[in-house]
């Protein structure tokens, strides 16, 4: 932005009738204009003088962005449910999958907070089962104590204890329902002292969102999507992503009881006894008998098919935040060339909805 002398120099011919107060004027509304600022003068009339007011019509100030951008081409709901599979964390209100048909349904979403341990040597994990996370009275979170003594993963046994969410929803009740998983997701950072931090934190999610194999750490390593980082203070997480028709359907509670512990947070090459904070975020929909504060989904198969697709060919890493701006930057792309019914504006469209963030706050 140049400095007051600078501007009246730059415009010391277009200016040269005017007051001093009409110059002060001028550059007061270069600064706004600078600034982003996109309203207009209120009328003509305000503007003194009988020089245009400088900047106003530039592309530079043209921040006003056409209606498709205000969501990067996507529903509410699409994008809500994007936001879901790679950030639940940063979510206002209850999410929805843009299925192709449009169903009333409760909403509803559940938390697990604690801490896990590592074992005796140097191993220790927190797993989830993002279905049974739905039940406040299921056991759906899995993490070891300082008295682990495996080399690896290791479904359940001695030292891992359970844990339960606080879900409004019972698993218990005779009532037919069926639910849906829009969205999990699982962090854990560091909580010991600086002294004893060390190790790695791998996360990882099994590709057909079944239960995980005993395996050691250079197995689960052998998975794509596996990621490996230095254990530090930040959050570092792993999410549910769908990877078959089942995962964006509805099922009938009796049948995810049985559990699957699909996601896996595990820290190798630690200090034994070490602490670590975890958290656990998830989202459902569900319908059946004598459920109340029923809400619309919303159908946008166009939608459903660019968050999938994105997501198919998407390399998650363990930030939240940075997949969920990584994945929306490649949605337009996706939507340009893998759907032939979209335009190629839309890609376009995204990429700049992606340059005006922060992104964040739109939502």
């Amino acid at each position: 932005m140049l400095t007051r002398e600078q501007f009246l120099a730059n415009n010391a011919k277009r200016y040269k009738g005017l007051t001093q107060d009409q110059k002060d004027q001028r550059y007061k509304q270069y600064q706004s204009s600078m600034r982003g600022r996109t309203k207009r003068p209120t009328s003509q009339a305000a503007q003194t003088g009988s020089a245009p007011t400088p900047g106003y019509n530039t592309p530079r100030n043209r921040q006003t962005l056409p209606p498709v951008l205000k969501n990067f081409g996507m529903s509410d709901c699409a994008l809500l449910y994007l936001k879901a599979l790679t950030n639940p964390w940063d979510l206002d209100g209850d999410p929805c999958i843009p299925d192709f048909i449009t169903l009333p349904s409760f909403k509803f979403s559940a938390i697990c907070r604690g801490t896990f341990s590592i074992g005796t040597v140097g191993i220790g994990y927190v797993a989830v089962d993002p279905w049974l996370t739905a039940f406040n009275d299921r056991d759906s979170v899995m993490s070891t104590t300082s008295a682990y003594a495996g080399t690896g993963y290791t479904n359940g046994g001695g030292g891992t204890v359970k844990s339960r969410t606080n879900s409004p929803v019972a698993a218990t009740s005779n009532l037919v329902r069926s639910l849906r998983v829009v969205g999990c997701g699982m962090r854990i950072r560091y909580a010991g002292t600086e002294m004893n931090r060390g190790g790695r934190a791998i996360a990882y999610r099994q590709p057909e969102n079944m239960d995980i194999d005993n395996s050691d750490v250079p197995t689960l390593l052998t998975n794509p999507e596996a990621v490996s980082v230095p254990v530090d203070r930040n959050w570092h997480a792993v999410s549910f992503r769908p990877a078959r028709d089942f995962d964006i359907a509805y099922q009938l509670v009796q049948n995810v009881l049985n559990p699957e512990f699909s996601q896996l947070l595990i820290v190798s090459g630690s200090t034994p006894a070490s602490s670590f904070e975890f958290e656990v975020k998830t989202y459902f929909e569900m319908i059946g008998n004598s459920l109340s504060n029923l809400t619309r989904s919303h159908s946008d198969p166009a939608g459903l098919a660019v968050v999938n697709t994105t997501l198919s060919t998407h390399q998650p890493t363990t930030s939240p935040e940075g997949d969920f701006n990584a994945v929306i930057r490649d949605a337009g792309d996706v939507a340009a060339k893998a759907l032939s019914y979209i335009g190629t504006g839309v890609s376009t469209a995204y990429k700049v909805a992606a340059a005006a963030r922060p992104l964040m706050a739109l939502l």
